[in-house]
């Protein structure tokens, strides 16, 4: 916690991952605490964790929130992919091309 309030995008990831998940034991989810953290670690730009504080926050907001808000998940997945060459992102990203979340349904560019 306290590596993350100094501004350390690895720690700030691993918060959003411990509140997110429900499979640590002793912790609860506390999806507010994983939004704050997944979207704080993107703030921090061009570092070794960039790419995947971006398509981890997309993720959150596809699995994780409730309901899914797929505009939010598009936009830092679309991110991740185009910007940072996420491999993984760019999988997810073509998924929501092909089905039409977060973005207008798009076979082409799902399938490029």
């Amino acid at each position: 916690n306290d590596a993350a309030a100094a501004g350390h995008d690895g720690a700030m990831l691993r918060l959003g991952f411990l509140n997110a998940e429900s499979h640590f034991p002793g912790l609860t989810p506390d999806l507010a605490q994983a939004e704050h953290w997944f979207r704080k670690a993107t703030k921090h730009t061009d570092t070794d964790y960039s790419a995947e504080a971006w398509f981890r926050t997309g993720n959150f907001y596809q699995h994780y929130k409730k309901p899914p808000d797929y505009p939010q998940a598009f936009h830092f997945i679309s991110t991740a992919a185009e910007k940072y060459g996420h491999k993984v992102a760019m999988f997810d990203l073509a998924r929501m091309y092909l089905d039409g979340k977060g973005t207008a349904q798009d076979t082409a560019k799902g399938i490029e």
